[in-house]
């Protein structure tokens, strides 16, 4: 039985990316949609993801983008792993050249519109749905959902996650990795680190009693 891995997103500087990574994140997010206010532009991503160690797998977050800023975001910033929040189609996540974490909420699939299991991808994030807004709503994603997604896929959970909540959303449901954003901030872009390293304990701890 694996571990679950843990995403932290909205990093916005370096102290945060080491604090986040030293508590225990596999993966951290740099948000390059320039309506949220954890928005960091690509060359600045790429100062903080050079100072970071090799065994952490920056992820570049993006809603509805084209293939070309796709393209000019990943080699500017240097992430290894692209996520798409918005409504991008299967067609377009197979044409983007890295590992690609498509987002999916609840809802889906509508009329016409794809679900969980039509992409083919590196993993599926299951994020709380809030009208109007692509992530870091703090709403705690449908866990019937979530779960029937993890189930039959590579999956990431979000929306809502604290230090707090996560070991009874863990009980529901047995994701690949937990991402959390706006449970461990002082404000939006800045972490705190006593609930940074809550979170990862919880995790940790969880990890440990599966183990057991």
């Amino acid at each position: 039985m694996s571990s679950v891995r843990i995403k932290i997103c909205g990093i916005t500087t370096a102290d945060d990316a080491l604090l986040c990574h030293r508590a225990g994140a596999s993966y951290l997010g740099f948000i390059f949609y320039i309506k949220s206010p954890r928005a960091i532009p690509p060359e600045s991503a790429g100062e903080i993801i050079r100072s970071l160690p090799e065994d952490v797998t920056p992820v570049g977050v993006f809603v509805n983008p084209t293939r070309a800023e796709v393209e000019r975001s990943a080699l500017q910033s240097g992430i290894r792993v692209v996520q798409l929040s918005g409504d991008e189609t299967p067609e377009f996540c197979a044409e983007v050249p890295l590992p690609v974490i498509k987002v999916v909420r609840k809802g889906t699939p509508l009329k016409d519109q794809p679900g969980p299991g039509d992409f083919d991808v590196f993993a599926t994030m299951v994020d709380g749905s809030s009208a109007g807004r692509y992530g870091g709503t703090g709403v705690l994603a449908d866990p019937d959902f979530a779960a029937a997604t993890a189930a039959s896929s590579r999956c990431f959970l979000a929306g809502g996650l604290t230090g707090d909540n996560v070991l009874g959303v863990l009980s529901r449901v047995s994701p690949f990795a937990v991402d959390v954003s706006s449970g461990v901030e002082i404000r939006p872009g800045v972490k705190d680190p006593v609930r940074v390293r809550h979170f990862c304990r919880k995790v940790s701890q969880h990890n440990k009693e599966r183990m057991d």
